[in-house]
């Protein structure tokens, strides 16, 4: 139970279906707190431990439905969003639902009042990958970005950001790492399905950083952000990623082992940019199975990997009690196998 001291009983999660949003519900539920979420009506609710009076349909870009949705409630955790993995997606599609609901989200809270606006963001909004990013840095955006969905995620903070002084209650924006988890597949599915053909490799040996959060440890932030304990952050700004070091090796390793497949082989940094070169010339219909991602920018990013050393709270994250990589794998792949034996509907 959360302790007497805090004033937050109640809590809204947008995009509550979704391999973050699900997780959110379980641990806060778990904790004491009354739970609502916002689905869409495509969405499959099966994982989620709400009762369907707590269970509100509608998008995050519809003022009427999030007004419903947060009528009495004390907190909201922004989670609603298209992913990177939405490859087919058109920009605008980024910029409606990671923007324009980001700023209903926003508008709502300041209307009902609500104590606290929680809201997801990622690490890749400024460049971890080439530079040492400290808190003079901290708000230097990636400039001049192709990528829809990162695009949409600088946009949303900006914008989060320049609503703050209208708002009366608190505002936590949290920049996650690679998020893992039961249903957390949004960077992971295609990499799994690689490794699984035989055909995954890891640039240069794959010693690259390769930061991560497990989705129950953002609930057990959130938790950490309502009891006022300290959070640190740099104007409400949070970076969320476990202290434990982890390398792509590592992890697709224990990945290859648990599943009882091939680890994973190396390919040469310089065969890779020359080979990242030729698919840049190709049309973008052509890209097709490995070749979709082979592009100069994750060339760059899976060589270099994620250096956070000048912003992560360490001690905080060790305080929220960070959940081993390996167990938190094992969770993960145990549903990933699970669902990969259940035929769809």
């Amino acid at each position: 139970m959360l302790p007497s001291s805090t004033n937050i009983r109640s809590i809204l999660i947008t995009g509550a279906a979704g391999g973050v949003g699900h997780r959110l519900c379980h641990v806060l539920r778990e904790r004491g707190l009354q739970v609502r979420g916002l689905v869409r009506p495509e969405d499959d609710t099966r994982r989620l431990e709400l009762p369907a009076e707590d269970l509100h349909v509608g998008y995050v870009q519809d003022p009427e439905t999030l007004s419903r949705a947060l009528d009495g409630i004390d907190a909201v955790v922004h989670c609603a969003g298209l992913l990177p993995d939405a490859r087919n997606a058109p920009p605008e599609a980024f910029q409606e639902i990671n923007v324009e609901g980001t700023r209903n989200v926003m508008r709502q809270a300041i209307r009902h009042r609500t104590k606290w606006v929680i809201a997801m963001s990622t690490i890749s909004v400024v460049d971890h990958v080439t530079r040492t990013i400290t808190p003079t840095e901290f708000f230097d955006y990636v400039p001049d970005t192709t990528d829809p969905y990162l695009a949409s995620k600088i946009e949303a903070e900006k914008l989060l950001l320049a609503m703050r002084p209208d708002f009366s209650g608190q505002l936590a924006i949290l920049r996650l790492a690679y998020v893992y988890g039961p249903g957390n597949y949004a960077v992971w599915r295609r990499p799994l399905e690689l490794l699984e053909q035989g055909k995954l490799k890891l640039i240069g040996g794959g010693a690259a950083p390769f930061p991560l959060i497990y989705a129950d440890d953002i609930g057990r932030f959130i938790l950490t952000l309502f009891e006022g304990n300290s959070p640190g952050g740099y104007e409400g700004v949070h970076v969320l990623a476990n202290p434990q070091p982890t390398t792509l090796r590592s992890v697709f390793d224990f990945v290859a082992d648990f599943l009882e497949q091939s680890r994973p082989g190396s390919v040469p940094l310089w065969a890779t940019r020359l080979a990242a070169s030729m698919v840049g010339v190709l049309p973008r219909a052509w890209r097709r199975g490995r070749l979709e991602m082979l592009t100069h920018a994750r060339v760059v990013q899976f060589s270099r990997g994620y250096d956070l050393s000048g912003v992560l709270d360490r001690k905080l994250m060790e305080r929220v009690g960070a959940t081993d990589y390996r167990e938190g794998l094992r969770h993960m792949l145990s549903d990933y196998v699970t669902l990969r034996t259940v035929p769809r509907s």
